[in-house]
């Protein structure tokens, strides 16, 4: 028994010595830039003891830099004197900030009309939307971020002048339990903006 356990061992060590065929390079880009994103809850729901002395102007990139980790792109919006207008400040995807080439020409040019909403709550609309409206659409899905035109976009108020867009192509029971767990984290967090 022994025997024809060792020559099965050869033989799968045979065949996995033999070359890999060829790989569609961006699936595989795309699949290494997923991996390096956080994909544990219990780390995004610890955020809030990182920032329990609260959130001011000063800090509130920190806490983009954290949260960013946890999701496929990030932008930080702080708006404008023209009313429901906001500006991106600070763009990521893949826990990579945004290029400032691409980022000039597109997502920091562009003002983005976003809707009131209450201080912490949560809107979900289609991603293609924003990333239209921030000229980063063909750019993006060149890179394979949202293929499938799947990815959803959650604008999250942290406060009068701030919000936070998230871009998740999670489906819908996980980007969920995500979302609900960042919301449970931000609440417990004073935010002095």
């Amino acid at each position: 028994m022994l025997k024809k356990i060792n020559r099965q061992m050869e033989k799968l060590l045979e065949q996995s010595s033999q070359p890999v065929p060829h790989i569609n390079e961006p699936a595989l880009s795309a699949t290494l830039k997923r991996d390096s994103l956080i994909e544990d809850n219990l780390a995004l729901s610890h955020i809030s003891y990182v920032f329990s002395e609260g959130i001011s102007n000063e800090n509130i990139t920190i806490l983009f830099d954290k949260i960013s980790h946890h999701f496929e792109g990030a932008w930080l919006c702080r708006k404008n004197s023209t009313a429901h207008s906001f500006s991106v400040t600070q763009a990521c995807f893949f826990a990579k900030p945004l290029e400032k080439k691409q980022a000039e020409q597109s997502v920091f040019k562009h003002p983005l009309p976003l809707p009131r909403a209450d201080l912490m709550s949560i809107l979900k609309i289609p991603a293609h939307q924003l990333l239209k409206k921030s000229g980063l659409m063909e750019q993006l899905t060149e890179g394979h971020l949202d293929p499938d035109g799947k990815m959803q976009a959650y604008v999250i108020t942290l406060g009068i002048n701030h919000k936070l867009i998230l871009f998740s192509s999670l489906a819908e029971p996980w980007a969920h339990i995500k979302i609900e767990t960042l919301q449970k984290a931000l609440l417990r967090i004073q935010f002095n903006l």
